[in-house]
């Protein structure tokens, strides 16, 4: 049986609750962070069992938000996850469902720690997809970390997200265009074609999750 879930997964399910209170969603993320570091081992194993089950009751969301206070412990959690989260999502139909966890790398995106520059070298890597929600989330993950002085390769994420600006999908330059604007980095006189600008009004702007 898996201990974690038996002890957690209660609390876990009620953590977007709105009837939760901050203090009991605090001491949530105290409780995980202590049970990880009792034993990290049983409790790699035990959220590999369970990261990827329903949305609604995977840990993973509280997991990554509980361990960001303790990346020098737990940095390089967060490279095995995102290999993880990468590959599951290349094996499922919708892989939006699975991309969705990208957003929780939220809390590490400043971390100076180089784990980080691991995160960005992956990153990197799958920006050579065919699968287009899986660049999509990428362009989107990638984007956090221009600003995050420890990444070394930071010129050439803006070479990669310029160059998605005239990806063969138009999803893929609709998102990056619309991303890089409200970052404020698009290239001077970029605009998007008129052929995109119809595409995104009859089928929707694209997104990440």
């Amino acid at each position: 049986m898996n201990q974690f879930s038996v002890k957690f997964q209660d609390r876990i399910n009620n953590f977007f609750d709105s009837a939760t209170s901050a203090g009991e969603n605090t001491g949530l993320l105290i409780d995980v962070l202590e049970y990880a570091n009792a034993d990290p081992h049983r409790f790699k194993k035990e959220i590999k069992e369970l990261q990827f089950g329903s949305m609604l009751s995977s840990p993973l969301p509280v997991v990554l938000e509980a361990l960001a206070v303790d990346t020098a412990n737990w940095g390089e959690f967060y490279v095995d996850v995102l290999s993880d989260i990468f590959e599951k999502a290349r094996e499922v139909k919708k892989p939006k469902e699975v991309l969705g966890y990208l957003m929780e790398f939220y809390y590490i995106e400043n971390d100076l720690l180089p784990f980080n520059q691991k995160i960005v070298d992956i990153l990197m890597r799958e920006m050579e997809t065919e699968i287009v929600e899986i660049k999509i989330a990428v362009i989107n993950t990638l984007a956090n970390y221009i600003l995050n002085p420890s990444i070394k390769n930071k010129e050439l994420i803006n070479t990669v997200l310029f160059q998605s600006l005239n990806d063969r999908n138009w999803k893929v330059r609709c998102f990056t265009y619309e991303l890089l604007s409200i970052e404020n980095i698009l290239p001077q006189g970029q605009r998007l074609s008129v052929k995109d600008q119809l595409l995104k009004l009859v089928f929707g702007s694209p997104s990440a999750v």
